[in-house]
C-alpha cells in the first residue's frame, strides 16, 4: 500500500447523513478540491469545489502539507 505522501489523491473531510456520504477530495499534485457524493442506492458523483467567483477551490502549499500525514 501506498503511503500518504505517496498519493495523489487524499481525502481532507467526510460528513455522512442519513442515506449519503459527502467527502473533498483533493489531487495533491494541483491543489484542486473536489466534492465527492455517494448516496445510499448505489449512485454516487464527482464535482469540483468552486468559489464565489466560480473558479476552482485550491488548497495553499501548508494545506497541502497537512493532508500528507492524515
Amino acid at each position: 500500500m501506498a503511503r500518504n505522501e505517496d498519493k495523489r489523491f487524499v481525502f481532507s473531510e467526510q460528513q455522512n447523513s442519513f442515506m449519503n456520504s459527502f467527502s473533498v477530495l483533493v489531487d495533491r499534485r494541483t491543489g484542486v478540491n473536489y466534492l465527492v457524493i455517494s448516496g445510499g442506492n448505489g449512485l454516487s458523483g464527482v464535482t469540483p469545489l468552486l468559489d464565489k467567483d466560480g473558479k476552482a477551490m485550491v488548497s495553499t502549499a501548508s494545506e497541502l502539507m497537512e493532508l500528507q500525514y492524515k
